[in-house]
Protein backbone atom coordinates (compact mmCIF):
# COMPACT_ATOMS: atom_id res chain seq x y z
CA UNK A 1 0.00 0.00 0.00
CA UNK A 2 2.74 2.29 0.23
CA UNK A 3 2.67 5.28 -2.08
CA UNK A 4 -1.43 5.03 -1.92
CA UNK A 5 -3.37 7.66 -0.38
CA UNK A 6 -6.23 5.91 1.64
CA UNK A 7 -4.75 2.23 1.81
CA UNK A 8 -6.28 -0.48 3.16
CA UNK A 9 -4.46 -1.05 6.26
CA UNK A 10 -2.85 1.00 8.65
CA UNK A 11 -0.29 -1.68 9.21
CA UNK A 12 -0.35 -1.59 12.76
CA UNK A 13 -3.08 -0.58 13.29
CA UNK A 14 -4.84 -2.83 12.05
CA UNK A 15 -8.63 -4.06 13.82
CA UNK A 16 -8.92 -5.88 16.71
CA UNK A 17 -8.99 -9.42 16.68
CA UNK A 18 -6.52 -10.98 14.99
CA UNK A 19 -3.30 -9.37 14.89
CA UNK A 20 -2.95 -10.76 18.52
CA UNK A 21 -4.39 -7.60 18.81
CA UNK A 22 -2.46 -6.02 16.28
CA UNK A 23 -0.32 -2.49 16.50
CA UNK A 24 -1.56 0.68 16.66
CA UNK A 25 -4.13 -2.04 15.90
CA UNK A 26 -2.83 -4.33 18.53
CA UNK A 27 -6.55 -5.32 18.24
CA UNK A 28 -7.28 -8.66 19.67
CA UNK A 29 -6.74 -10.12 16.56
CA UNK A 30 -4.31 -8.25 14.70
CA UNK A 31 -7.27 -6.03 13.84
CA UNK A 32 -8.05 -6.42 11.00
CA UNK A 33 -6.66 -9.21 9.83
CA UNK A 34 -4.66 -10.70 12.19
CA UNK A 35 -7.42 -10.87 13.44
CA UNK A 36 -8.65 -6.22 14.14
CA UNK A 37 -9.95 -8.77 17.70
CA UNK A 38 -9.31 -8.03 20.98
CA UNK A 39 -7.70 -10.71 23.53
CA UNK A 40 -5.68 -9.93 26.22
CA UNK A 41 -2.70 -9.36 23.97
CA UNK A 42 -4.31 -6.77 22.98
CA UNK A 43 -4.15 -4.78 26.40
CA UNK A 44 0.04 -5.41 25.83
CA UNK A 45 0.27 -5.63 29.85
CA UNK A 46 -1.26 -2.30 30.51
CA UNK A 47 -2.94 -1.43 33.81
CA UNK A 48 -6.83 -2.44 33.41
CA UNK A 49 -9.28 -0.01 32.19
CA UNK A 50 -11.57 1.10 34.59
CA UNK A 51 -15.09 0.36 32.37
CA UNK A 52 -16.99 3.24 33.41
CA UNK A 53 -14.99 5.39 31.57
CA UNK A 54 -15.47 3.47 28.13
CA UNK A 55 -15.52 6.13 25.14
CA UNK A 56 -16.28 3.96 22.12
CA UNK A 57 -19.51 4.43 20.06
CA UNK A 58 -22.14 1.87 19.50
CA UNK A 59 -21.34 2.87 15.72
CA UNK A 60 -20.67 5.86 14.36
CA UNK A 61 -22.01 7.59 10.81
CA UNK A 62 -20.09 9.90 8.08
CA UNK A 63 -21.76 11.64 5.07
CA UNK A 64 -21.45 8.44 3.13
CA UNK A 65 -20.77 5.66 5.62
CA UNK A 66 -22.16 4.03 8.26
CA UNK A 67 -19.93 1.88 11.25
CA UNK A 68 -21.68 -0.60 12.95
CA UNK A 69 -20.64 -3.55 15.53
CA UNK A 70 -18.43 -6.94 13.11
CA UNK A 71 -20.64 -9.87 13.30
CA UNK A 72 -20.19 -13.34 12.66
CA UNK A 73 -22.27 -12.96 9.67
CA UNK A 74 -18.92 -10.34 7.91
CA UNK A 75 -16.65 -13.34 7.71
CA UNK A 76 -17.54 -14.22 4.37
CA UNK A 77 -17.30 -10.68 2.79
CA UNK A 78 -13.56 -9.80 4.88
CA UNK A 79 -12.12 -13.17 3.37
CA UNK A 80 -13.22 -12.82 -0.27
CA UNK A 81 -13.09 -9.25 -0.06
CA UNK A 82 -9.65 -8.59 1.50
CA UNK A 83 -8.58 -11.40 3.45
CA UNK A 84 -6.84 -13.22 1.57
CA UNK A 85 -5.64 -10.37 -1.19
CA UNK A 86 -1.19 -9.92 -0.24
CA UNK A 87 -1.47 -6.35 -1.14
CA UNK A 88 -4.04 -5.62 1.78
CA UNK A 89 -2.02 -7.58 4.27
CA UNK A 90 1.60 -6.50 3.02
CA UNK A 91 1.85 -3.66 6.12
CA UNK A 92 -0.11 -5.59 8.82
CA UNK A 93 0.55 -8.28 11.82
CA UNK A 94 -1.16 -10.98 10.14
CA UNK A 95 -0.29 -12.62 6.78
CA UNK A 96 -2.71 -13.77 4.08
CA UNK A 97 -5.72 -16.15 5.21
CA UNK A 98 -5.99 -19.58 3.72
CA UNK A 99 -9.52 -20.41 4.29
CA UNK A 100 -12.75 -19.52 5.69
CA UNK A 101 -12.36 -20.57 8.90
CA UNK A 102 -9.07 -18.69 9.49
CA UNK A 103 -11.10 -15.51 8.97
CA UNK A 104 -14.03 -16.78 11.19
CA UNK A 105 -11.50 -17.30 14.04
CA UNK A 106 -10.43 -13.68 13.84
CA UNK A 107 -14.53 -12.49 14.21
CA UNK A 108 -15.12 -14.56 16.97
CA UNK A 109 -11.66 -13.03 18.30
CA UNK A 110 -13.41 -9.57 17.96
CA UNK A 111 -16.36 -10.75 19.33
CA UNK A 112 -14.84 -11.82 22.40
CA UNK A 113 -13.71 -8.79 23.38
CA UNK A 114 -15.31 -6.32 26.11
CA UNK A 115 -16.81 -3.44 24.18
CA UNK A 116 -15.50 -0.64 26.84
CA UNK A 117 -12.25 -2.44 25.87
CA UNK A 118 -11.89 -2.58 22.35
CA UNK A 119 -14.82 -2.38 18.78
CA UNK A 120 -14.38 -3.32 15.61
CA UNK A 121 -16.70 -2.00 13.16
CA UNK A 122 -17.70 -3.13 9.93
CA UNK A 123 -17.75 0.12 7.16
CA UNK A 124 -20.74 -0.04 5.32
CA UNK A 125 -21.93 2.32 2.71
CA UNK A 126 -25.36 3.68 2.00
CA UNK A 127 -27.16 0.41 0.97
CA UNK A 128 -25.04 -1.54 3.66
CA UNK A 129 -22.32 -2.54 1.08
CA UNK A 130 -19.37 -3.85 2.88
CA UNK A 131 -15.88 -1.69 2.71
CA UNK A 132 -13.80 -2.95 5.28
CA UNK A 133 -13.58 -2.82 9.30
CA UNK A 134 -12.58 0.00 11.32
CA UNK A 135 -11.35 -0.54 15.35
CA UNK A 136 -11.08 1.27 18.26
CA UNK A 137 -9.37 0.17 21.42
CA UNK A 138 -8.38 1.77 25.02
CA UNK A 139 -5.17 1.95 26.05
CA UNK A 140 -5.48 4.31 28.93
CA UNK A 141 -8.94 5.80 30.19
CA UNK A 142 -7.60 8.82 28.21
CA UNK A 143 -6.13 7.27 25.26
CA UNK A 144 -7.23 5.69 22.29
CA UNK A 145 -5.92 3.62 19.64
CA UNK A 146 -6.88 3.14 16.05
CA UNK A 147 -6.94 0.56 13.52
CA UNK A 148 -8.49 -0.11 9.69
CA UNK A 149 -8.51 -1.77 6.97
CA UNK A 150 -10.15 -1.37 3.58
CA UNK A 151 -10.54 -3.82 0.84
CA UNK A 152 -8.18 -3.42 -2.23
CA UNK A 153 -11.55 -2.28 -4.78
CA UNK A 154 -12.46 0.25 -2.15
CA UNK A 155 -8.42 2.33 -2.29
CA UNK A 156 -8.20 6.07 -2.82
CA UNK A 157 -11.84 7.09 -2.99
CA UNK A 158 -11.23 8.58 0.56
CA UNK A 159 -12.88 6.26 2.09
CA UNK A 160 -10.84 5.77 5.35
CA UNK A 161 -10.07 9.49 5.50
CA UNK A 162 -13.54 9.97 6.03
CA UNK A 163 -14.37 7.72 8.57
CA UNK A 164 -10.90 8.18 10.48
CA UNK A 165 -11.79 12.17 10.55
CA UNK A 166 -15.47 11.15 11.59
CA UNK A 167 -14.04 8.97 14.19
CA UNK A 168 -11.53 11.08 15.63
CA UNK A 169 -13.73 14.12 15.64
CA UNK A 170 -16.56 12.25 17.80
CA UNK A 171 -14.32 10.69 19.99
CA UNK A 172 -12.61 14.22 21.19
CA UNK A 173 -16.23 15.57 21.74
CA UNK A 174 -16.14 13.43 24.69
CA UNK A 175 -14.27 14.94 28.18
CA UNK A 176 -12.32 12.18 28.82
CA UNK A 177 -11.10 11.37 25.67
CA UNK A 178 -7.71 13.90 25.86
CA UNK A 179 -5.21 11.61 22.80
CA UNK A 180 -6.11 9.67 20.24
CA UNK A 181 -3.28 8.01 17.95
CA UNK A 182 -2.32 5.22 15.55
CA UNK A 183 0.61 3.66 13.85
CA UNK A 184 1.92 2.93 9.84
CA UNK A 185 5.08 1.22 8.75
CA UNK A 186 7.63 3.80 7.90
CA UNK A 187 7.30 3.00 4.06
CA UNK A 188 3.38 2.91 4.17
CA UNK A 189 3.08 6.35 2.88
CA UNK A 190 -0.75 6.22 1.89
CA UNK A 191 -1.34 4.87 5.60
CA UNK A 192 0.70 8.14 6.81
CA UNK A 193 -1.21 10.49 4.58
CA UNK A 194 -4.78 9.14 5.82
CA UNK A 195 -4.18 10.16 9.03
CA UNK A 196 -1.93 13.35 8.25
CA UNK A 197 -5.58 14.19 6.17
CA UNK A 198 -7.66 13.62 9.30
CA UNK A 199 -6.52 15.70 11.27
CA UNK A 200 -2.89 13.57 13.41
CA UNK A 201 0.57 15.48 13.62
CA UNK A 202 3.65 13.20 13.08
CA UNK A 203 5.30 12.75 16.56
CA UNK A 204 7.79 10.74 15.70
CA UNK A 205 9.34 7.32 14.71
CA UNK A 206 9.34 4.00 16.89
CA UNK A 207 12.48 2.05 15.88
CA UNK A 208 12.04 -1.41 15.96
CA UNK A 209 8.41 -1.43 16.62
CA UNK A 210 6.62 -4.36 15.13
CA UNK A 211 6.82 -6.92 12.91
CA UNK A 212 5.38 -6.78 9.63
CA UNK A 213 5.79 -10.68 8.09
CA UNK A 214 4.54 -10.25 5.04
CA UNK A 215 7.90 -7.43 4.81
CA UNK A 216 10.35 -8.69 7.15
CA UNK A 217 10.74 -11.60 10.36
CA UNK A 218 12.83 -8.51 11.61
CA UNK A 219 11.02 -5.53 13.58
CA UNK A 220 10.50 -2.73 11.83
CA UNK A 221 10.39 0.86 12.47
CA UNK A 222 6.60 2.44 12.45
CA UNK A 223 5.64 6.47 12.16
CA UNK A 224 3.60 7.45 15.36
CA UNK A 225 0.62 10.06 15.10
CA UNK A 226 -1.73 11.43 17.07
CA UNK A 227 -4.34 14.33 18.08
CA UNK A 228 -4.50 15.13 21.58
CA UNK A 229 -6.15 17.92 23.24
Amino acid sequence: MAGRVDDANIGDNTPMGERDVGQAGTLVSDMFGQGQSIDNSLLGGRSPINHTLSMLPESLHTTRYSLRPISRGDAEEIFHGYAQDPEVSRYTMWTPHKDLTETEKFVDGCLAISPDLARTYAICDQAGGFRGLFGLRHVKPYHIEFGYVLARRWWRQGIMTEVLTEAVNALQAQDTCFRISGVCDVDNIGSARVMEKAGLLREGVLRRWIIHPNISSQPRDCLLYAKVK
